[in-house]
């Protein structure tokens, strides 16, 4: 008696798998091999006796700095101007002037390539020449506030900077990684904040400030060396996902036949694509690139891409883009605008030393402190000035003016701004 229905549920069993199967079937196959040749970069092959990065590795070795942690939580608290020990400090510069004035040769040399090799590790060459020459740039911020004290202004403010020109050669250097270009992003931060306190500390002439800006836009990271970021980042990726074992993955899809639910050449593919769309975002203002809000979630997969053709390699590229590259978007239009910050404080700083007040409007800054007025990165309009509350500052990463009366700083995520009040 209970066998017309075993043989009715057979029946129907076969009946649901058979167009199951034959849409497994015609979905198996993967896509051709990508073409992601614009994602490549090419590799220098620059004379070694040429090489400005030689230079700094000169001044690393030539560097008789401080090791042990107490000595440079006195070296920051300098800096940072809590304690003043002009003495010690110009002890130190004496000790590392031939360090660096080799650093200084390095950055005017005529070609600069970043050595070849595989990712840094600790003791890596690279890694030891990139630290020591960071804390040359701290130690000339150093020396900048000794020379403010003595009336040397100009010469203050162009020890301040060395880490703007140093940055900017590092991160357009032949054959620069990604651990080269972020310590390129460590140069400029570490001088940007110099350059804000050595101009707070000193009168500056018109002259100077003019210069300055000058220096900041030269300094600037372009598009092109945000889309190479990003080649860098893909060429990594895709390194990991390659080598990747989808029999170990757990994912609803493992019922299906490997060759439906894995095509690493439709992986990819996909993966190209996503890197293509951040690089031509990196020539956009955040606001404009379609990127996410500071705090903003990512949106989720919809659970139906677990059935789809190459459910797995939708997965691991939805993984990659869930490391939120927005972030790093952000990030980018963040380094920018503080450079436009610091321009637009040190024009103000001497448009206050000139007339003995805050202008009342940024664009009083045109022509005699500034050529034109630096961009507000996040979505390409101009700073906001707050001029009752002394502030300029940026819409951020949430792309909203609050604007409030609270001194702000150039690392504030969602507001990055400086205090005017001088």
């Amino acid at each position: 008696m209970s066998r017309p229905p075993q043989a009715a549920l057979g029946l129907l069993l076969a009946l649901l798998l058979l167009p199951l199967t034959g849409w497994i079937a015609l979905h198996h196959r993967d896509a051709p091999a990508p073409d992601d040749g614009d994602l490549s970069l090419a590799e220098s092959t620059a004379a070694a006796g040429e090489n400005g990065f030689e230079r700094f590795a000169a001044a690393a070795d030539a560097a008789r700095l401080p090791h042990d942690e107490a000595t440079w939580r006195r070296f920051h608290a300098f800096r940072a101007g809590r304690t003043w020990e002009p003495d010690w400090i110009s002890a130190l510069v004496a000790e590392n002037a031939t360090a660096t004035a080799l650093l200084r040769a390095g950055v005017a040399s005529p070609s600069f390539a970043f050595p070849r090799g595989d990712p840094p590790r600790v003791g890596d060459a690279r890694m030891h020449t990139l630290f020591l020459g960071q804390q040359l740039v701290a130690l000339s911020g150093a020396q900048s506030r000794i020379a403010l004290r003595d009336g040397r202004d100009s010469s203050a403010l162009e020890l301040a900077s060395l880490g703007l020109s140093a940055g900017r050669r590092l991160s357009a250097a032949d054959n620069v990684d990604l651990f080269g270009i972020n310590m390129a992003s460590a140069f400029q931060t570490v001088s940007l904040i110099d350059l804000e306190h050595a101009a707070r500390s000193s009168r500056v002439a018109p002259e100077t400030a003019r210069s300055l800006a000058a220096l900041l836009e030269s300094s600037r990271w372009h598009a092109s060396d945000w889309r190479r970021v990003w080649a860098l980042e893909y060429a990594r990726v895709r390194a990991e996902i390659l080598a990747l074992d989808p029999s170990t993955a757990g994912w609803p899809s493992l019922l299906l036949p490997n060759a439906y639910r894995w095509h690493p050449n439709r992986t990819a593919g996909a993966l190209a694509d996503l890197y293509r769309d951040q690089a031509a975002k990196s020539s956009q203002f955040c606001a404009d690139a379609n990127v996410l809000r500071e705090g903003e979630p990512l949106p989720q997969l919809p659970t139906a891409s677990a059935f789809a053709p190459n459910a797995l390699g939708d997965l691991v590229v939805g993984q990659v883009r869930a490391r939120n590259y927005d972030r790093i978007q952000r990030n980018r239009c963040q380094l920018e605008t503080q450079v436009s910050l610091v321009e637009v404080m040190i024009a103000a700083k001497a448009y206050s030393d000139s007339e003995g007040a805050l202008p009342e409007r940024l664009e009083d800054l045109v022509p005699r402190y500034l050529d034109a007025l630096p961009l507000d990165r996040y979505d390409g309009a101009p700073l906001r000035y707050a001029r009752a509350e002394q502030a300029v500052y940026s819409v951020g990463g949430d792309f909203s003016a609050a604007g409030s009366g609270a001194p702000r700083g150039l690392f504030d995520a969602r507001e990055p701004g400086l205090s005017l009040a001088f």
